[in-house]
């Protein structure tokens, strides 16, 4: 319980305050960054990397973050780079696999999402194998 000559305090930037009052912990501000890194042979790899927002250290060795997805295909990169941007609230919408089809090598060549993506709804309920209603995502 919060007492009146206390005084709200601020995330620090960078962070999301996550809990109440005491309870409440500082959590880093998470991005996905799409990058591309040469090859030896010449060609170019794209990686999606789960990333904090503000600037820091980082992890030795993978530019600061954790690989979400890694490919030559741009698109194919990208779609789980967005999925991964879904699941930390970035976007509000599920991105359609049919807009990242195409086997495309540069984010140039990409004409967007054409179809847009589903909308995230309240998790359905579905079945079990007995026919009885389940909580959860179908």
């Amino acid at each position: 319980m919060k007492h009146e000559n206390e005084t709200a305090h601020a995330a620090p930037l960078g962070q999301v305050e996550r809990g109440v009052d005491r309870l409440a912990t500082l959590q880093p501000r998470l991005t996905v960054r799409l990058q591309s890194f040469p090859e030896s042979n010449g060609r170019r790899n794209w990686t999606a990397l789960l990333v904090r927002v503000e600037a820091w250290d980082g992890l030795v060795g993978n530019c600061g973050g954790i690989t979400v997805a890694r490919g030559e295909f741009w698109n194919r990169v990208a779609y789980e780079a967005e999925r991964a941007k879904l699941l930390i609230g970035e976007r509000d919408t599920e991105p359609d696999i049919m807009d990242y089809g195409e086997d495309i090598k540069t984010p140039e060549e990409w004409a967007g999402e054409v179809r847009g993506g589903r909308p995230v709804t309240a998790p359905r309920k579905r079945a079990n194998a007995r026919g009885k209603p389940t909580a959860g995502l179908a």
